[in-house]
């Protein structure tokens, strides 16, 4: 995802592109998964496994959300498995997992798997170069990152994604265009 403000064709600019809105229970799920690949990673130093999940990242950040394999692994057997598990009486609170939440905008969601792209591609070019010291501090930051998010819906690539918006609409914003008291463009 550009790290620029998309612009209206209103104000001169092309339209971004609109993703459907991201499903919070599949990003956790893919942050469970990105975390599993990433203790991989630091357990077998593999340069390969880490460009692997760069292409995970990529198919997500550059393609779409609809597109990277963790959240279709998500949709097609996990969530249709929370609603048939939780028929059985004993197991009826996992309806509540199955159950539709709140989405969220798809854009902070490539924001932070373009974060992830460039911190993957960094670490496996530190691997594939014998420094394998690069390669472990960017598998520790993606690891921490992902396991913050799958345990608690936290993303620190979602919160940089936002304040880089922010600052951008800031030195995007036109001189004749006022600001609101929190800062946003009006």
């Amino acid at each position: 995802m550009p790290l620029v403000m998309p612009r209206t064709p209103a104000r001169g600019g092309i339209v971004a592109r609109a993703d459907p809105p991201a499903d919070r229970r599949g990003d956790r799920f893919a942050a469970a998964l990105t975390a599993l690949v990433m203790l991989g990673v630091l357990v077998t130093s593999s340069a390969p496994l880490f460009a692997a999940q760069a292409v995970v990242f990529a198919l997500g950040a550059f393609v779409g959300l609809r597109y990277s394999p963790y959240p279709a692994l998500y949709r097609a057997v996990v969530a249709p498995g929370l609603v048939e598990l939780g028929r059985a009486p004993r197991l009826a609170w996992l309806r509540r997992l199955g159950s539709p939440v709140r989405p969220e905008p798809a854009a902070p969601v490539r924001g932070a798997h373009t974060l992830g792209v460039g911190l993957a591609v960094l670490g496996s070019v530190g691997y594939l170069a014998g420094l394998t010291g690069l390669g472990e501090v960017s598998a520790v930051l993606v690891l921490a990152a992902a396991v913050t998010n799958a345990a608690v819906g936290f993303c620190p690539g979602r919160v940089a994604y936002q304040a880089l918006y922010q600052l951008f609409a800031r030195l995007n914003r036109h001189p004749s265009q006022p600001e609101t008291q929190q800062g946003a463009i009006a």
